[in-house]
């Protein structure tokens, strides 16, 4: 995410403003109890870590929760 920025003429400054405004709607959607799609929940996560990864922000003090996906009960016919 980094290196396609810088690749595509992005400061450094505009794609940590970039990643926070996506962990923003994010977190505003979950708030909202809105769908978050796959892509984006991907786009979200990779925001993340580059963020993260510039030390931007701590590591320690996120927490990763990972939802489960709720099992299909097969119908006993």
């Amino acid at each position: 995410m980094i290196v396609d920025g810088l690749r595509d003429g992005k400061t450094m400054k505009q794609i940590i403003t970039g990643c926070h405004t996506l962990c923003d709607v994010v977190y505003s959607k979950k708030l909202r109890k809105d769908k978050i799609s796959s892509e984006t929940h991907q786009y979200f996560w990779a925001s993340m870590l580059a963020l993260i990864k510039m030390n931007m922000i701590d590591e320690e003090e996120y927490t990763l929760r990972c939802g489960r996906k709720k099992r299909k009960k097969k119908k006993l016919v």
